[in-house]
């Protein structure tokens, strides 16, 4: 049975911006994730290159790549990525689009004889960045409905969980007094400061300004004034990028090894906003016309990790290959921002919070593969790689001067991800054929398996390429990898549980990319 994960996006950014961490387990797994990109060459053919070796995009994937040189070689990849995003919310579907341009691979290999027939032939040294992640996407959700609004949804909460109103105040003074000495959440100072929340009866019950007070029978009730045009925005751009260092060699062309010592360059720029705007402000006791909620995140990150690969041919044609790397040890720093705008009561209101930002370490976890290759003479050859990693082994660390309390948060979402997340076992296929001695056509498959119990998170891509070798040693080659199945998701925009219904969105996000790599052999 099928299993799609629900979670609540705006929630999640609200704790974000309040609490010392707001990382959960799905941002350690988004930066722990490999994603491989590299040349047009190795992308067209799936990344299946455990056993092949020869090319600066599987460097990455294993260090005994370069041992496979016997000339030099400089290459370029440049890139683009192609997103698409379907959703569905309160009867109205969106379809939204993003295309970044990248830089998936540069870098170069040096080839030194040895001079020897036997042995250690030639020994390789290589540079090389190959990008191993891509976080581009965009998602816009809009709908209109009148049972249920953010602002009241965060009026309840307030009130539930008791704000004292009379700490939520900026002052010129001291504007970022409410955001550290109050107990409500950032979101919630800044819908005060915005006149989007006030307190009726005492200081700790709160009304929203798209909520009407009524009287029936005697009695008050709150409701929603009327219908709302309600949307959601969130864009995100970055990348994760292995800078490596690479030693190989050649045993007698039997034997092939590399070493490679890796610094994992991440970086990571998020936004959303949610907005509300009134269809007729008439409808409101408030006369509430809009408000908008932005929230921008900018995650940068540097980590270290080392590799080993052996590739070996037993007999003509055959290749074997295998690889285990370390964990990556990486610090991040974590820094974002909210703002609020208004106009209700016919004014304009406006506010921002300070800064917030701080430090922590995660260590993702060792990944081994191994794979077979069978080379047909030169007129072509297929490769199967399969690859395995313990994404429950991902734990988060704090740096050396947090409080307790985020230690003991951090044991919390390292005890789900030791629960919930699971080994994966991913298969790489790809196979090449030459027509002629020139020209190479390239077709390959990947399946990622998906990281968590219970989720059918699996992706599917099915990738294509071709090739052309010129006699003065320049090529050039093109890839295109397209998703095959659709990654789907629902989730709550925010919590209106208590109105008996849920602002509930599903999206359907799809990617694609086009590479080419410029390279030239001497």
């Amino acid at each position: 049975m099928r299993t799609i994960r629900i979670y609540t996006i705006l929630i999640a950014m609200a704790l974000s911006a309040t609490t010392a961490f707001g990382q959960t387990m799905y941002d350690a797994i988004r930066f722990s994730n490999n994603d491989y990109e590299g040349t047009a060459r190795s992308m067209a053919m799936g990344n299946a290159f455990t056993a092949l070796g020869g090319d600066l995009g599987a460097i990455t994937i294993n260090p005994a790549s370069s041992g496979v040189y016997r000339y030099d070689e400089f290459v370029i990849t440049p890139s683009l990525t192609f997103t698409t995003d379907k959703s569905e919310y309160a009867g109205t579907t969106t379809n939204s689009h993003r295309t970044r341009f990248g830089l998936s691979n540069v870098g170069g290999v040096a080839t030194f004889n040895t001079g020897r027939n036997t042995g250690l032939i030639n020994f390789n040294f290589a540079v090389v960045a190959n990008q191993t992640a891509n976080f581009t996407s965009r998602t816009e959700v809009r709908g209109q409905q009148s049972s249920h609004s953010k602002l009241a949804s965060m009026a309840k909460l307030m009130t539930d969980y008791g704000v004292d109103s009379k700490g939520l105040t900026m002052t010129s003074e001291n504007p970022n007094a409410p955001f550290y000495g109050s107990n409500a959440l950032w979101e919630e100072v800044l819908a005060w400061n915005t006149a989007l929340v006030e307190t009726i009866y005492d200081d700790y019950t709160y009304i929203g300004s798209t909520e009407n007070i009524v009287n029936q029978n005697g009695e008050e009730y709150i409701v929603i004034g009327g219908p709302l045009n309600q949307s959601f925005f969130q864009e995100t751009t970055g990348y994760k990028q292995d800078i490596t260092m690479n030693l190989g060699g050649n045993i007698s062309h039997k034997f092939y090894f590399g070493v490679n010592m890796t610094l994992q360059s991440i970086w990571y720029h998020k936004y959303q906003a949610l907005a509300e705007e009134a269809v007729d402000k008439a409808d409101f006791q408030t006369e509430f016309e809009r408000f908008k909620h932005q929230y921008t995140q900018t995650i940068s990150g540097l980590g270290f990790n080392m590799k080993a690969g052996v590739i070996y041919r037993p007999f003509a044609g055959l290749r074997l290959g295998a690889t285990i790397s370390t964990p990556t040890w990486t610090k991040y720093m974590d820094k974002n921002q909210e703002k609020m705008e208004s106009k209700v009561y016919n004014e304009y209101y406006q506010a921002e919070s300070p800064y917030n930002s701080y430090e922590y370490k995660i260590t993702s976890p060792l990944r081994w593969s191994v794979g077979a290759a069978y080379t047909f003479g030169n007129f072509g050859l297929i490769s199967v790689d399969y690859e395995s990693v313990n994404y429950g082994a991902i734990r988060f660390q704090t740096s050396s001067d947090m409080y307790l309390e985020d230690i003991e948060y951090f044991e919390g979402e390292n005890g789900a991800m030791a629960k919930y997340f699971r080994r994966v076992n991913n298969v790489r296929v790809g196979a090449e054929i030459k027509p002629v001695s020139q020209l190479s056509i390239r077709a390959g498959y990947n399946f990622m398996d998906t990281y968590e119990e219970g989720f059918d998170g699996e992706i599917h891509y099915a990738t294509a390429g071709i090739g052309y070798l010129f006699k003065n040693g320049f090529f050039l080659d093109a890839a295109y990898r397209q998703q095959c199945n659709k990654t789907a998701e629902n989730y709550t925009l925010y919590d209106s549980s208590y109105t008996g219904q849920q602002a509930m969105t599903s999206s359907q996000y799809g990617k694609s990319q086009l590479l080419l790599t410029l390279g030239f052999k001497f």
